[in-house]
């Protein structure tokens, strides 16, 4: 099941940002990554018997942008991550979206390929635009137009 979450949900909250680290390079801050759920964002939570993945997306105007998306790892393969981007794009559709953005990293080719899947496409590579161990990484800009 996949639910909006309220800023009073402070379980899901914190469910959703001890995912953010495990799966981030580099994580936000706690309050960075909670201020993601007042106005103009909204943070989806996708649920078993507790939270595995989480989804942030950030409206204005009429261009939404997907800020940040995590599974859990235990939860992986299992379509959490695509039922969590068909929320963002239904969602996106009611609040009449013409757009959403998003970036990935160029190595993350299960993310990269059910993106596509979901009717995004590859608009420009940012270059450098990811930490790594070893680095600096390319990110894919990607945008999906809402119909």
């Amino acid at each position: 099941m996949v639910r909006k979450v309220s800023p009073d949900d402070h379980k899901s909250i914190d469910r959703a940002y001890h995912i953010h680290e495990q799966v981030t390079y580099s994580p936000w801050s706690y309050a960075t990554f909670a201020d993601c759920i007042t106005p103009p964002y909204q943070m989806m939570v996708i649920c078993e018997t507790d939270v595995i993945g989480y989804a942030m997306i950030l409206m204005v105007a009429d261009e939404a942008t997907l800020m940040d998306i995590g599974v859990s790892p235990a939860a992986r393969g299992k379509g959490a991550g695509k039922a969590l981007i068909q929320k963002v794009i239904e969602i996106c559709t009611q609040q009449k979206m013409a757009t959403i953005w998003l970036e990935v990293r160029v190595s993350n080719s299960v993310a990269i390929n059910l993106y596509k899947s979901q009717g995004f496409s590859d608009q420009e590579v940012r270059k450098n635009y990811y930490e790594t161990n070893d680095g600096k990484e390319d990110a894919i800009i990607m945008k999906r137009v809402i119909n």
